[in-house]
């Protein structure tokens, strides 16, 4: 078995056209990344070795230091040899003139491989400014697309950094979709971009063509095809539409392929349903084997248009389902939440299923009723008896209230109060939530918890995000306190609320230090195991850890399970048809280890089975981690990857939120 494992994960790499980086003989590199203090001394003797592996190492540790004074050392290295990391690490770097300009080159270059395009187009849309843009979509223009593999994530990276010309953009990425053979990465890339950045209404046609044409290619089992489909379906569900084509509807229904059904649930709702058959036909999918495909159809069906007799069908259908005590917690749950707004369902009527639905659920739904008072001494009169994750949920649903139940002295204070809370994540919430009318009636009150919260905790790991939610709320009370504030949080000694303070205030975080203890913990355990079983109540899934790109997040999960850590925890977090998350204590998705850890982004791609790093922001992981059950590209580059599961994926798809995981078995060979 050792050797087709190892088989699998360097065809993995092989794949990408990437090959391994840190070794265990790289402490000293490591280190001094983990530290953030990027030593020039250690990272240049890497830089200029004549061993590959320690060149695309140091390149992989210049990648996260934000530092593009390293641009010119880059630029002297091989780009024939070296140009997958090159480009992964300029586009990390930030925006640069120079590095656009030396990616431009290597795009046109023709004795560049497409693959090495294909990098360097994705690196230019993170870091050219206007003129790349309009200079690369001409080029594209002027009879070259066939040349410019990787034009579409290009254009995404362009988009969100609000770079470049919407309709140029859409020509272009319609294009790619459409004119490209069948099934290609560029057609996959073309509609994920179409989906994350934007199209006409009237691309609705067009998106009908291509989705029957790709299921139709469907048991080609192409990954291509696979992803492709998926992404169709999204984007018709932001057009709200679906075309009476009963043969296409039956297909995506009957589909064996996770995403695919997960997809179609979620975007068969627009189909213009005209009789009870139909319906029925769609919500069979309630009751679907894997429950992630049922509970998106009960999240979605809110948004169902009928005419009035299928409409009083529907009522009467769902009423039956949610009193049947078939469904899964979490599909009843939904259901019961899109139920209340499909039918407008009153507040009194509500109070018939409390004893029914799931408390969180239910909970969740008394947002609806911000204009009853009822509702909200309901609401507050539960919060003291609740646990820590219903909290949460009662707080976010108390701030819908503002604004809509008029001037309420009780509310304000129930939300100021919560502000003043031991609990990081009411803090935050409450923080967040408060609105203008309440900030200023309870100004005086607000700054005095507000500098005495941040006092307390501006040091404490477990505060982090609680203290960024605080250092926002002071700014809108006012400049000179907002000041106050970040001065104190400037002093201290926590990393990442250091970086975060010095950032409000313009001032440069290159020469900060992580000054965290762990690192010898963590690189003791970086290449120790190989594998990790993780067994779960829906059954087991394998990891193999990838150190040679993340070794800080694979020694500090080993150091973690090593203590039991994760042990009958639950997957807190999970999204039908793309992720599954875990490694919360509280299982309120606000618990960690009591430190955090540095981000350690590469050029691997989210892909199905990707196992990541959860994170607020950059250096702020510690002990969530999450599974892809597709493929992401928005996430590349912007979270740790540090492993693959290459046994059990199908198990990842069917884990519900609140499953267990019962143990994680670390393994050597």
């Amino acid at each position: 078995m050792r050797t087709i494992f190892s088989f699998l994960i360097f065809s993995f790499l092989i794949s990408y056209n990437i090959f391994p980086q840190y070794t265990s003989r790289d402490s000293e590199l490591v280190k001094t990344t983990f530290r953030r203090e990027f030593n020039h001394q250690i990272i240049l003797q890497y830089l200029n070795s004549k061993d590959d592996q320690k060149v695309n190492s140091a390149l992989l540790s210049i990648a996260q230091s934000e530092d593009t004074s390293w641009v010119k050392e880059i630029l002297n290295l091989k780009f024939q040899k070296f140009g997958d990391n090159i480009c992964f690490s300029l586009g990390e770097l930030g925006q640069c003139s120079t590095s656009a300009n030396f990616l431009i080159k290597q795009i046109l270059d023709k004795n560049n491989s497409h693959h090495l395009i294909h990098s360097a187009l994705e690196a230019l849309g993170k870091i050219g400014g206007n003129n790349s843009f309009i200079f690369i979509t001409n080029y594209y223009f002027k009879n070259h697309s066939a040349d410019l593999n990787g034009i579409s994530l290009a254009l995404y990276n362009f988009s969100i950094r609000n770079i470049g010309d919407k309709d140029i953009t859409y020509k272009i990425l319609l294009n790619e979709l459409t004119t490209f053979d069948k099934p290609s990465q560029r057609n996959y890339e073309a509609v994920f971009a179409l989906f994350r950045t934007y199209f006409p209404s009237d691309s609705k046609d067009i998106f009908i063509k291509e989705l029957k044409d790709f299921v139709e290619l469907k048991f080609s089992r192409n990954s291509y095809t696979l992803n492709t489909i998926p992404y169709l379906l999204n984007c018709l569900k932001k057009l709200k539409y679906f075309p009476a084509d009963f043969q296409l509807f039956n297909s995506l229904i009957k589909s064996n392929n996770f995403d695919i059904k997960v997809a179609a649930a979620n975007s068969l709702i627009n189909y213009p349903y005209k009789t009870k058959q139909e319906l029925d036909k769609y919500l069979i999918l309630l009751n679907d084997p894997n429950s992630n495909v049922a509970r998106s159809a009960a999240v979605s069906i809110k948004e169902i248009k009928l005419h009035q007799e299928l409409m009083n069908y529907l009522h009467n259908s769902l009423k039956i389902k949610l009193y049947s005590n078939k469904l899964e917690k979490n599909t009843q749950g939904e259901l019961f939440n899109s139920y209340i707004k499909l039918f407008k369902i009153n507040f009194e009527e509500s109070m018939e299923f409390e004893k029914i639905i799931p408390q969180e659920y239910f909970y969740q739904v008394l947002g609806n009723y911000n204009y009853s008072h009822i509702a909200l001494n309901f609401l507050i009169n539960k919060f003291t008896s609740a646990n820590n994750k219903e909290k949460i949920i009662l707080l976010e649903s108390a701030l819908q209230f503002q604004n809509k139940i008029g001037d309420d002295s009780e509310l304000r204070n129930f939300i100021v109060k919560n502000i003043d809370s031991d609990f990081p994540p009411l803090i935050a919430t409450a923080a967040d939530g408060i609105d203008s009318i309440s900030i200023a009636k309870e100004k005086e009150s607000l700054s005095s918890i507000i500098l005495n919260q941040v006092k307390k905790y501006y040091n404490n790991p477990d505060f982090q995000e609680s203290i960024m939610s605080l250092a926002m709320l002071s700014q809108k009370i006012g400049n000179s306190f907002y000041k106050n504030v970040l001065n104190q949080l400037a002093k201290s000694d926590f990393y990442p609320i250091k970086k975060f303070a010095y950032k409000l205030q313009d001032k440069s975080t290159l020469h900060l230090i992580n000054t965290d203890k762990n690192f010898e913990n963590f690189w003791s355990n970086a290449f120790r195991y190989k594998k990790a079983e993780v067994k779960t109540s829906k059954g087991n899934f394998t990891i193999e850890f990838l150190p040679q790109f993340a070794p800080i997040s694979v020694g500090n999960f080993c150091y973690l399970t090593e203590q039991k850590f994760f042990d009958n925890n639950s997957f807190h977090r999970v999204v039908p048809g793309f992720v599954i998350q875990g490694g919360d204590p509280e299982e309120t998705g606000w618990g960690g280890p009591e430190y955090d850890i540095v981000s350690e982004f590469s050029p691997l791609n989210y892909d199905a089975g990707i196992v990541g790093m959860a994170s607020a922001g950059k250096d702020t992981e510690g002990s969530q981690w999450f599974v892809t059950t597709g493929s992401f590209p928005h996430l590349n580059g912007r979270y740790t990857i540090f492993g693959k599961v290459i046994k059990g994926l199908v198990i990842a798809n069917k884990i519900l939120q609140g499953n267990k995981i019962i143990s994680i078995n670390l393994i050597r060979n």
